[in-house]
Protein backbone atom coordinates (compact mmCIF):
# COMPACT_ATOMS: atom_id res chain seq x y z
CA UNK A 1 0.00 0.00 0.00
CA UNK A 2 1.50 3.43 -1.10
CA UNK A 3 2.04 6.07 1.99
CA UNK A 4 -0.99 8.10 0.10
CA UNK A 5 -3.28 4.98 0.53
CA UNK A 6 -2.39 4.78 4.05
CA UNK A 7 -2.66 8.75 4.55
CA UNK A 8 -6.40 8.18 3.02
CA UNK A 9 -7.42 5.15 4.96
CA UNK A 10 -6.20 7.46 8.04
CA UNK A 11 -8.56 10.48 7.46
CA UNK A 12 -11.93 8.18 6.55
CA UNK A 13 -10.91 6.35 9.99
CA UNK A 14 -10.84 9.63 11.17
CA UNK A 15 -14.24 10.51 10.14
CA UNK A 16 -15.90 7.50 11.00
CA UNK A 17 -15.31 8.17 14.38
CA UNK A 18 -16.39 11.85 14.00
CA UNK A 19 -19.88 10.34 12.47
CA UNK A 20 -19.93 8.80 15.94
CA UNK A 21 -20.97 12.43 17.32
CA UNK A 22 -18.02 13.14 19.61
CA UNK A 23 -18.23 16.08 22.06
CA UNK A 24 -16.92 18.51 19.31
CA UNK A 25 -16.15 21.84 18.06
CA UNK A 26 -14.59 22.45 15.00
CA UNK A 27 -13.41 26.05 15.98
CA UNK A 28 -11.07 25.08 18.69
CA UNK A 29 -8.48 22.37 18.62
CA UNK A 30 -9.59 21.63 22.46
CA UNK A 31 -11.72 23.61 24.25
CA UNK A 32 -13.73 24.11 27.52
CA UNK A 33 -10.52 22.81 29.06
CA UNK A 34 -11.09 21.31 32.53
CA UNK A 35 -8.44 21.46 35.34
CA UNK A 36 -8.05 17.61 35.12
CA UNK A 37 -7.60 17.46 31.38
CA UNK A 38 -6.57 13.91 30.63
CA UNK A 39 -5.18 13.13 26.70
CA UNK A 40 -8.20 10.60 25.70
CA UNK A 41 -10.28 13.47 26.32
CA UNK A 42 -12.80 11.47 28.76
CA UNK A 43 -12.19 14.80 30.17
CA UNK A 44 -15.59 16.00 28.67
CA UNK A 45 -13.85 18.33 26.95
CA UNK A 46 -14.72 19.19 23.47
CA UNK A 47 -12.44 19.02 20.42
CA UNK A 48 -12.07 19.65 16.85
CA UNK A 49 -11.29 16.73 14.09
CA UNK A 50 -7.50 17.02 14.75
CA UNK A 51 -7.78 17.20 18.60
CA UNK A 52 -9.93 14.54 17.89
CA UNK A 53 -7.30 12.52 16.15
CA UNK A 54 -4.41 13.33 18.79
CA UNK A 55 -6.49 12.03 21.17
CA UNK A 56 -7.92 8.32 19.78
CA UNK A 57 -5.00 5.28 20.62
CA UNK A 58 -4.67 4.60 17.34
CA UNK A 59 -3.03 8.34 16.03
CA UNK A 60 -1.72 8.35 19.80
CA UNK A 61 0.25 5.18 18.81
CA UNK A 62 2.09 7.09 16.02
CA UNK A 63 3.65 9.44 18.47
CA UNK A 64 1.08 12.35 18.76
CA UNK A 65 -0.24 14.09 21.95
CA UNK A 66 -2.11 16.93 23.36
CA UNK A 67 -1.51 18.29 26.12
CA UNK A 68 -2.32 22.16 28.07
CA UNK A 69 -0.45 24.11 29.47
CA UNK A 70 -1.90 27.62 31.09
CA UNK A 71 -5.31 26.81 28.57
CA UNK A 72 -3.49 26.57 25.93
CA UNK A 73 -3.66 23.09 23.61
CA UNK A 74 -0.06 21.99 22.34
CA UNK A 75 0.57 19.21 20.30
CA UNK A 76 3.37 17.10 20.94
CA UNK A 77 5.20 14.62 18.38
CA UNK A 78 7.45 12.17 20.24
CA UNK A 79 7.32 13.97 23.67
CA UNK A 80 8.48 17.41 21.34
CA UNK A 81 5.55 20.08 21.23
CA UNK A 82 4.97 21.22 17.53
CA UNK A 83 2.38 22.94 15.65
CA UNK A 84 -0.89 21.49 13.74
CA UNK A 85 0.69 21.64 10.30
CA UNK A 86 3.60 18.92 11.50
CA UNK A 87 0.61 16.61 13.51
CA UNK A 88 -1.26 17.08 10.00
CA UNK A 89 1.69 16.14 7.75
CA UNK A 90 2.48 13.59 9.69
CA UNK A 91 -0.92 11.75 10.31
CA UNK A 92 -2.47 11.91 7.25
CA UNK A 93 0.25 13.47 4.85
CA UNK A 94 -1.67 17.01 4.46
CA UNK A 95 0.18 19.84 3.06
CA UNK A 96 -0.19 23.37 5.43
CA UNK A 97 -3.08 24.18 3.39
CA UNK A 98 -4.75 20.82 2.74
CA UNK A 99 -4.75 20.73 7.15
CA UNK A 100 -5.90 24.16 7.36
CA UNK A 101 -8.59 23.49 5.06
CA UNK A 102 -9.46 20.11 6.74
CA UNK A 103 -8.93 21.26 10.38
CA UNK A 104 -10.15 25.36 10.17
CA UNK A 105 -13.64 26.67 9.48
CA UNK A 106 -14.51 28.60 6.24
CA UNK A 107 -11.13 27.90 4.64
CA UNK A 108 -10.78 27.66 0.90
CA UNK A 109 -8.23 26.27 -1.36
CA UNK A 110 -8.16 26.15 -5.04
CA UNK A 111 -10.11 23.23 -6.65
CA UNK A 112 -12.00 23.11 -3.59
CA UNK A 113 -15.52 23.67 -2.48
CA UNK A 114 -15.18 25.83 1.46
CA UNK A 115 -14.66 24.35 4.31
CA UNK A 116 -17.58 24.08 6.89
CA UNK A 117 -18.26 27.41 9.39
CA UNK A 118 -17.23 27.35 12.65
CA UNK A 119 -20.22 26.07 13.84
CA UNK A 120 -19.91 23.03 11.96
CA UNK A 121 -21.11 19.50 13.22
CA UNK A 122 -18.76 16.66 13.54
CA UNK A 123 -20.90 14.90 10.79
CA UNK A 124 -20.34 17.71 8.71
CA UNK A 125 -16.34 17.72 9.23
CA UNK A 126 -16.45 14.08 8.34
CA UNK A 127 -18.43 14.56 5.49
CA UNK A 128 -16.21 17.41 4.92
CA UNK A 129 -13.16 14.74 5.38
CA UNK A 130 -14.50 12.31 2.95
CA UNK A 131 -15.23 14.37 0.23
CA UNK A 132 -11.04 15.80 0.65
CA UNK A 133 -10.53 11.83 0.48
CA UNK A 134 -12.55 11.42 -3.15
CA UNK A 135 -10.86 14.77 -4.39
CA UNK A 136 -7.67 13.73 -3.39
CA UNK A 137 -7.57 9.93 -4.43
CA UNK A 138 -9.14 11.12 -7.78
CA UNK A 139 -6.58 13.75 -8.77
Amino acid sequence: MTSQAIYNNRLVRLARFLRTDPVFDFSDFLSNIQARFKPDLSCGTSACALGWAAALPEFRALGVELSVDRNQTLFQLDGKNCSFHTVSARLFGLTEKEARYLFMPAYRIAGYPSSPPGNATARQVANHILRFVRLRRAG
